[in-house]
């Protein structure tokens, strides 16, 4: 799956819903609410690009230097402020046994990789 496009889901996904049963975890406000990321556009533009990098079209500029931080980190999968960026692709390739075999469906391919796979295990 592409990065960028997993990315974006997986924040869009975290967006707190702030029901009144007080749900939410206080990781996540701190990424949606103290920060000025509500959008997946906002997190990039006002997150991750340094004062150098903001063009003039962004009226509010960058964030404070821990929403940076917050913004960066969240996206590396080192601060868990959104559980499905912080539980990457990094974490899941780190508890797989160096020599373990790894058998991939792709969504894009299903069909071949689906008959292929059919045909490796014998089918």
């Amino acid at each position: 799956r592409d990065p960028i496009d997993r990315a974006q889901s997986a924040f869009n996904y975290e967006r707190p819903s702030f029901s009144d049963d007080g749900d939410d975890d206080e990781n996540v406000k701190e990424l949606y609410v103290d920060c000025p990321f509500w959008t997946f556009e906002e997190l990039i533009q006002n997150g991750v690009l340094s004062p150098e990098e903001v063009s003039d079209e962004n009226k509010e500029g960058p964030s404070s230097e821990t929403c940076h931080a917050r913004a960066i980190n969240s996206l590396h999968g080192t601060e868990n402020h959104a559980s499905h960026l912080y539980f990457n692709y990094q974490y899941y390739y780190e508890a797989v046994p160096q020599d373990a075999q790894i058998l991939v469906i792709r969504n894009e391919h299903l069909v071949d990789d689906w008959n292929d796979l059919e045909s490796f295990v014998g089918g």
